[in-house]
């Protein structure tokens, strides 16, 4: 990882900046495509300022921006671009499912022709509740098989992406780990002002769900779990946007029978992600479908314990000491972690503890680094040159 970061830095030291004139022996930046890009995502975002600052120029594509505009500014001699750096793909709907899905084949088969070079990160095999998860996943091989270079968070996530495409070349798979959120989002609440300010017991042992509310993500089967639990003093704090009506009102009718339960179903803003994280003892992540998994790194970057299926890639960010594990395949295993986390409440802060010294250990500039030794696997294999 140094030898990178000397290269890179050599490497920055001897290109002119974009627009410029390069001279007879110097050569513009090299430069990626992140698409599709939200600003508003953290993980995106944090990513691109890390990958400019050693040495690449980075542009972006909002999800509205049509992938066919990429293709034509990048179909003559003189490319705009190096690289397309593709994070999600498309989900297809019913309306317009064929010329949707036609288009987007379209355009990747186009850039395949040109021999241009595309690596994926692999947040998703496919969206858990898909409608047409055949669709999805024609189009999935296909982006897997044409790119250059694929990237994972996790052994576990190679193990999986590679299985599921058959991949014949696992060599263009890179397991790059999710860098941490220290410092992303305002931290500056103690415990006691965070449980004050969802008026919380300032002695209760809290459990928190947090993030978007998905059926797969399994917070029926959470509730029901620590419904079970004999401890007054518990609590449960479920905090996101739910995925669909239906799900919001299944949850609330059931929460509303034990008033140990908060339910807070909005989206939770930057400067409110604090009062929650620090106002818990345990982040539970009850997923039954999942690949990658950014809340677990959330978790670990507010040094909180984690209640996670013994398997997948949160079982392996978090390590073994760093969580209370259950086999999701056991009906009860998740209520006897929940059980077990009240008995042991004592653990869990130095859990937290280490998870946040785990966690600090990968930042984003060490992201970055291993980003870009994928991009320059992908430009040698397409011209035989890393920095093309």
């Amino acid at each position: 990882m140094s030898r990178l970061h000397s290269e890179l830095s050599s490497l920055s030291t001897q290109r002119s900046t974009p627009g410029g004139s390069t001279g007879p022996n110097r050569r513009p930046l090299p430069s990626v495509c992140f698409a599709p890009y939200a600003e508003d995502n953290p993980y995106q975002r944090k990513l691109a300022d890390a990958i400019r600052r050693q040495g690449w120029l980075v542009t972006t594509r909002t999800p509205a921006e049509r992938l066919g505009g990429f293709v034509r500014e990048n179909s003559g001699e003189r490319r705009k671009c190096d690289l397309l750096h593709m994070h999600w793909l498309p989900k297809f709907g019913f309306n317009r499912l064929i010329e949707s899905f036609s288009a987007h084949t379209v355009q990747f088969l186009r850039l395949r022709r040109m021999g241009y070079p595309w690596v994926w990160t692999v947040h998703d095999l496919y969206d858990p509740e898909a409608r047409w998860r055949s669709v999805d996943r024609m189009l999935a091989r296909l982006v897997f098989h044409g790119a250059r270079s694929v990237l994972v968070h996790s052994r576990a996530a190679a193990e999986t992406v590679c299985r599921e495409f058959g991949a014949s070349d696992r060599s263009k798979v890179h397991v790059v780990p999710h860098a941490n959120y220290i410092g992303t989002y305002p931290n500056n609440l103690s415990r006691g002002e965070a449980r004050a300010a969802l008026s919380l017991p300032e002695n209760a042992r809290v459990f928190l769900f947090f993030g978007a509310i998905r059926r797969y993500k399994g917070v029926p089967d959470l509730i029901d779990a620590f419904r079970r639990l004999p401890h007054a003093d518990a609590r449960l704090v479920i905090a996101g946007k739910p995925w669909d009506t239906a799900l919001h009102r299944e949850i609330a009718a059931t929460t509303a029978r034990d008033r140990r339960i908060q339910i807070h179903a909005e989206f939770v803003p930057d400067d409110k992600v604090q009062v929650y994280l620090n106002a818990c003892d345990a982040v539970v992540l009850p997923y039954r479908d999942y690949l990658t998994s950014g809340a677990v790194v959330l978790a670990m970057s507010f040094a909180r314990a984690c209640i996670v299926p013994a398997r997948g890639s949160m079982a392996e960010a978090l390590g073994p000491e760093g969580g209370l594990f259950y086999d999701p395949d056991q009906p009860d295993a998740l209520h006897e972690a929940l059980a077990r986390a009240c008995t042991e409440h004592e653990r869990l802060a130095s859990i937290g503890r280490l998870n946040h010294e785990t966690a600090a250990r990968w930042g984003w500039d060490e992201m970055a680094a291993a980003t870009i030794k994928a991009y320059q696997a992908a430009l040698c294999a397409t011209t035989g040159d890393p920095l093309a």
